[in-house]
């Protein structure tokens, strides 16, 4: 599937034969895709926070949290992932900083949350301590449970800290 167009006139087609497979819902537009490795699960972007997963074999459409429940900050970034979840991204300004200041723009770290597709509950992925306070980017959530991360810290320069690989936790109910 390829992504054709932006906005309120974007649609997903097949590749092959450019054959229209799904179109922006109504009042809404089509500003990012993404899907799972075998092409199962499409993960839309909608603007804003909002994001959907859509299962090519049902074509069910699940519409996926836009914030923590009791927190102002939206989901930058969602990833599918085999076992039947998604990986959600939440930046927050580093640690001390006045969330009304221009810093608070800067994502100086990142809260990764999972969300079962099944039970369509929100859990949160439990980082280790060196990765606590600094600013992530989910690139792949792999077959074995594995979630490929990138690593930064932010300062007067933002210093890449490489690349780590987490062994999640089975989610309690596929």
């Amino acid at each position: 599937p390829v992504l054709v167009g932006r906005g309120k006139d974007a649609r997903i087609v097949r590749a092959t034969d450019n054959k229209t497979l799904f179109k922006a819902p109504l009042f809404k537009g089509i500003y990012g895709f993404d899907t799972n490795s075998d092409a199962s699960k499409w993960i839309i972007y909608l603007g804003e926070s909002d994001y959907l997963v859509y299962d090519v074999a049902t074509k069910k459409k699940t519409k996926l949290p836009t914030s923590i429940p009791g927190m102002n900050y939206g989901f930058s970034a969602w990833k599918a992932s085999e076992d039947g979840t998604v990986i959600g991204e939440v930046g927050l300004p580093s640690e001390g900083v006045d969330p009304e200041s221009e810093e608070s723009e800067a994502v100086g770290r990142t809260l990764l949350f999972r969300f079962n597709l099944l039970t369509e509950t929100l859990e949160a992925i439990q980082l280790p301590a060196e990765l606590a306070n600094k600013a992530l980017e989910v690139l792949d959530s792999g077959r074995m449970g594995h979630l490929f991360i990138r690593a930064s810290e932010q300062g007067a320069k933002v210093k890449q800290l490489g690349g780590y690989i987490l062994q999640l936790v089975p989610s309690p109910t596929r």
